[in-house]
């Protein structure tokens, strides 16, 4: 078909093809779900302990895998209940990590939260934290690094055990975004 209008335009019979659409052909990738604040209980509450305050976060802030996996205890304040991202962690093609700063300056940011996870943050760094201000706040159950590979099953244990499918960590970026600011009134009041 496109050699027969090729053909066609190029030799003057039509000046462009009447049946062409633009964007026609180019297949887009269907919107990310925005959880609930329900499901996101329900994933909190079906994920192994280690992991629920990383399920909050991700879904109050909006922060990244890479981001949460490099969180530092001196970049969480716990008062203020804000998140400094300053770092993040990427797995490269060659399969070692790498931590530095996040893609692009925008990826640098202070990210606050509501009052109603700091219990349960501090509970977590606590018990599953590394020690120290440079100590990791989430970290694997043998005490390393959390790694995408790894924390698969995990992930997906959990979203079958709240019910939910189809349901990816990084939806929690779009959850922490759609969300309306802590202390605000909820969108459309």
């Amino acid at each position: 078909m496109e050699l027969a209008e090729s053909a066609a335009v190029g030799g003057g019979l039509i000046q462009r093809n009447p049946c062409r659409i633009k964007g026609a052909g180019i297949t887009k990738s269907a919107e990310r779900p925005v959880l609930t604040v329900e499901e996101v209980f329900a994933v909190a509450d079906a994920i192994e302990g280690r992991y629920r305050a990383m399920v909050l976060l991700a879904a109050l802030t909006g922060m990244r895998f890479g981001e949460l996996a490099a969180l530092q205890r001196r970049g969480v304040d716990l008062g203020g209940r804000f998140v400094q991202v300053r770092r993040a962690q990427a797995g490269p093609q060659s399969g070692k990590l790498e931590v530095k700063a996040p893609k692009s300056e925008a990826g640098v940011r202070t990210v606050s939260f509501p009052a109603s996870p700091v219990p349960e943050i501090k509970e977590h760094m606590r018990i599953f934290g590394e020690d120290g201000r440079a100590g990791l706040l989430f970290v694997n159950p043998k005490g390393g690094r959390l790694r995408r590979n790894n924390f698969h099953h995990t992930w997906t244990t959990a979203i079958e055990g709240a019910g939910l499918k189809g349901v990816h960590f990084h939806d929690f970026q779009h959850t922490g975004t759609a969300w309306p600011p802590p202390g605000a009134p909820p969108r459309g009041s």
